[in-house]
């Protein structure tokens, strides 16, 4: 018959599992890059060769979802472009509504992302078709971010259109709050 001590026992027991706990916070504690969430608004500037497009984007995580995942609105002036949505496929102008809408989500530590859609109008602003910008943000300090963003077009009835979407690097600047 084996006879345990049981105060020895669980002195060594209690000392082993409070050295398991602070092994375990000292290790949590060393991650050496801090953790940034999306939430607030950005100005960001979205590069195509040398032309510098300014934009600004608002995240906001949702109720008891903080920094894992939320709603964006993304405020963009767009030009007219030429796009086959007129009848039978014709190229008609068209333009993207000033304010799009999507959602995001943390992908990994300081990555994120995001999809949001905008309605596309002709020259008499009617709705002819959609486009969908995804992407990614990675917030690499406090108040900055780069990324990448990417374009997609879709008739009214969600049929993609055949025109390449190619990713372009951003950059974001957290809008800050200032004293009066």
């Amino acid at each position: 018959m084996i006879r345990v001590h049981i105060r020895g026992f669980s002195r060594v027991l209690s000392t082993v599992v409070v050295l398991a706990m602070m092994a375990g916070s000292a290790h949590a504690g060393q991650d050496p890059e801090p953790n940034y969430t999306p939430d607030g608004t950005w100005l960001v500037f979205a590069t195509q060769g040398n032309v510098q497009r300014p934009f600004m984007d608002t995240y906001a995580s949702l109720r008891n979802q903080h920094g894992l995942r939320g709603t964006v609105i993304c405020t963009l002036a767009q030009g007219r472009i030429l796009l086959p949505l007129g009848p039978q496929g014709a190229l008609i102008s068209v333009t993207g509504t000033q304010t799009g809408k999507g959602s995001w989500m943390r992908v990994r530590k300081n990555g994120y992302a995001f999809t949001a859609w905008r309605i596309l109008t002709d020259p008499d602003g009617k709705g002819v078709g959609w486009v969908k910008f995804r992407g990614e943000i990675r917030p690499d300090a406090p108040d900055h971010f780069l990324g990448e963003i990417s374009a997609a077009f879709y008739t009214l009835s969600f049929v993609a259109l055949p025109i390449p979407s190619m990713p372009v690097p951003t950059e974001g600047w957290r809008v800050a709050v200032e004293g009066q």
